[in-house]
């Protein structure tokens, strides 16, 4: 198994949700919402690009994709993704059931 390769992806895949989470943050301060929505998507925001930097700062030598590689860099991303919204939620709730 090439875990060099699923972290150097999923760390790509970071990076892009960080891409597309810089558009509610655009939205927030056009709008001039409060602190607490700009915090809540600024503070993910950076801790998704240090991990992402993190994870893809190396590309790999051997750069072969296979099935079972392919399946665990979609099952990362899937469960990043609902853990990358629950964060945003809590910090912006912060009395919700799930923190």
């Amino acid at each position: 198994m090439n875990k060099k390769m699923i972290g150097f992806i999923t760390g790509k895949i970071l990076i892009l949700e960080v891409g597309l989470m810089v558009l509610p943050l655009i939205i927030s301060f056009l709008y001039n919402e409060s602190a607490k929505y700009k915090i809540a998507y600024g503070s993910v925001i950076l801790l998704l690009l240090a991990i992402g930097f993190l994870l893809s700062a190396k590309i790999p030598e051997n750069q072969r994709i296979q099935g079972r590689e392919g399946y665990i860099i979609v099952s990362l991303s899937w469960i990043s993704d609902v853990y990358i919204w629950g964060i945003t939620v809590c910090i912006y709730k912060g009395n919700t059931i799930v923190c």
